[in-house]
């Protein structure tokens, strides 16, 4: 959303960023308010703006930016709680601008998103327009174990994830991690891991 709606728009226009999570409700730049209609509006117009200038691109990314300090304004916290999920907020807005996108002629674009971190579950009741893909990043889970393992917890509310998003979804993308985080030139032996992951992919897709 960074690279969509300026962080300069926040001294004159602070209500168009969230009341983030992580800081008593404040506004702040960490992450946009999706329900104010005036950042959809704005962030459409830039989408439609970089579709026009690039007539080759086939994929456009609207997803949140990397970190956990989305909005608890009250309208956003409505939508939130109704949907069962923070992804509730995100595929609405999401949706919105790929309605423009198809009504502007762009018939061939899909508009890429994630599902990460606090909007990794699906919503209860918003379903992503066709040209929408949704891309589930893996970040939180376990490389010991293949992510069809019952037994892993973190493993097992991945398969949650991935099947809550596969019965809404057509197009789902997964962003996997290939890093030790706890030491970034330490090897990170992921062949079988792949293979598992793989294998998993295809038998809900």
């Amino acid at each position: 959303m960074a690279s969509l709606l300026p962080v300069s728009l926040f001294t004159e226009h602070p209500e168009y960023f969230a009341c983030g999570s992580l800081n008593g409700g404040k506004r702040t730049t960490d992450q946009l308010c999706l329900t104010n209609p005036d950042v959809l509006r704005l962030v459409t117009q830039r989408v439609l703006q970089i579709l026009a200038e690039n007539p080759n691109t086939r994929i456009i990314s609207v997803t949140q930016n990397d970190n956990m300090n989305f909005c608890i304004c009250k309208n956003c916290m409505a939508v939130d709680l109704a949907e069962g999920s923070h992804a509730g907020t995100m595929l609405r807005f999401v949706n919105s601008i790929a309605d423009a996108v198809k009504e502007a002629g762009f018939t061939d674009v899909k508009i890429d998103t994630f599902a990460y971190q606090y909007t990794r579950t699906a919503p209860k009741i918003t379903v992503p327009r066709e040209n929408v893909i949704v891309r589930l990043c893996t970040i939180e889970d376990c490389y010991a174990h293949s992510f069809a393992d019952e037994e892993c917890v973190l493993n097992s509310l991945l398969t949650k994830n991935f099947d809550s998003w596969a019965a809404i979804c057509d197009n789902i993308y997964a962003w996997d991690y290939t890093t030790d985080y706890c030491n970034y030139l330490g090897p990170f032996p992921d062949l079988e891991i792949f293979r598992k992951i793989c294998s998993f992919l295809q038998s809900i897709m």
